[in-house]
């Protein structure tokens, strides 16, 4: 799954979800629309080890570089509790920091390498091996699919598909009539999802239930069903007009008046004119009355 496709996941999945709902009491993520800021790494990282009791991580750690705050100003936000944030912005950064640690001395604000906690204990500001960084992306991956996989089954639970969604409800059947329809259904992907299904056995489907798919497709399956057929097989191109060959194939033609093959006969068939080949080792009535 590419990292794009993954984010967008996240991005659409957690939006809808938090949208229309408030923060648990046990929740200490920070607000989407108000990511932390930080002074140090150091205090990025000590955040980041802290998580959630019901999402896990609390916040996107893409910071590149950091900004330049006046050391008045970083003090002045710990003793204020962050002054013009909002409730779960102050209780995010209070489960973050303990207030018997943070903040550091403010006069070891000069010192490059370490950080001098109220404790005495010092905390380097400094870095984290290209390992550690690779260890922890991975495990913040890790977390972010469980979370998308919360975030989606509660929607779908629900009835809610993202916009951009076009994969088959779970708990619908796909009506496909034939093997080369699956084929070409499951070579769409979901841009959000990828597979769209699982494919599956197909049991045939006689001539009267073939020329009803349409019916059944407007009256009986959902909205969402129907938007992820419709990504399948384009109103412009489907449904195809069946074509019968007389050596047994059937062809589907489209609107455009492309032909595909959907069915072809392991067995050929003997024309009217020719005669039966006889058996091999005299056992056919012709032969014996040869005899």
């Amino acid at each position: 799954m590419s990292t794009q496709r993954l984010l967008r996941r996240i991005e659409l999945a957690e939006k809808t979800a938090k949208a229309q709902s408030v923060f648990a009491p046990h929740c200490i993520c920070f607000p989407e629309d108000e990511q932390p800021e930080f002074r140090w790494r150091a205090e990025a990282e000590m955040a980041a080890e802290v998580l959630c009791p019901i999402h896990g991580i609390r916040f996107r750690i893409l910071v590149t570089r950091f900004i330049y705050r006046a050391s008045w100003k970083y003090l002045q936000d710990f003793s204020q509790d962050w002054p013009g944030r909002s409730d779960q912005y102050r209780k995010a950064m209070r489960a973050s920091f303990k207030a018997t640690l943070w903040p550091p001395q403010d006069d070891d604000f000069d010192n490059e390498d370490v950080l001098i906690l109220r404790d005495g204990t010092n905390s380097e500001r400094g870095k984290r091996t290209g390992l550690q960084w690779r260890v922890a992306e991975y495990m913040a991956i890790r977390s972010f699919l469980k979370r998308i996989e919360r975030a989606e089954q509660a929607l779908k639970a629900q009835g809610h598909f993202s916009p951009e969604c076009i994969c088959f409800p779970e708990d619908e059947p796909i009506s496909f009539s034939w093997p080369l329809e699956q084929q070409i259904a499951f070579a769409l992907k979901c841009p959000l999802h990828g597979d769209r299904f699982r494919p599956m056995g197909l049991i045939y489907v006689s001539k009267w239930l073939r020329d009803k798919q349409q019916y059944f497709l407007a009256k009986r399956k959902s909205a969402q069903y129907r938007k992820a057929w419709a990504a399948s097989f384009p109103l412009e191109l489907w449904p195809g007009e069946e074509e019968n060959t007389d050596d047994g194939k059937i062809f589907l033609k489209l609107k455009d008046g492309t032909s595909l093959l959907v069915y072809e006969p392991n067995w050929n068939l003997c024309g009217k004119t020719e005669p039966p080949v006889p058996l091999s080792g005299g056992n056919s009535n012709e032969h014996k009355m040869q005899r």
